[in-house]
């Protein structure tokens, strides 16, 4: 390095060139800190758009799941006068079957009766 000289030209060429890629690189620094800053607005409405969608969504779960409990309560009310009309059939019924059994006893007893007394007349007949 003794002795040797580097021309002035080359040492201003290498610095306007270190210039000109600072600049375009600051350049692509400001689109990229620009885009980056739109992209976070465009986003924050999204995310905004978004929880109001869910809230609305979120207050349509609540008056539906409202309409069914409503529904539960009405149908809870008629199964009990389901269950309750239910009780009295089945009281009926077997109030019903024990004067079924009380007929059919009266019945064959009387049906015996009648065979005692054709029996006593078919006696006194022959005899």
């Amino acid at each position: 390095m003794n002795g040797m000289k580097v021309p002035a030209a080359i040492v201003l060429a290498i610095a306007l060139q270190a210039g000109a890629m600072l600049w375009y690189v600051s350049g692509i620094d400001h689109r990229v800190t620009t885009m980056y800053a739109e992209y976070q607005k465009s986003n924050q409405k999204a995310v905004i758009e978004n929880q109001v969608r869910m809230e609305l969504d979120v207050q349509e779960v609540i008056k539906a799941v409202v309409g069914v409990g409503q529904q539960v309560t009405i149908n809870s009310a008629a199964l009990e006068i389901l269950i309750e009309e239910t009780n009295k059939i089945i009281k009926q019924n077997k109030a019903l079957k024990r004067e079924l059994t009380t007929l059919k006893k009266q019945f064959n007893e009387s049906k015996k009766k009648e065979k005692t007394k054709k029996k006593k007349n078919t006696e006194k007949k022959l005899g």
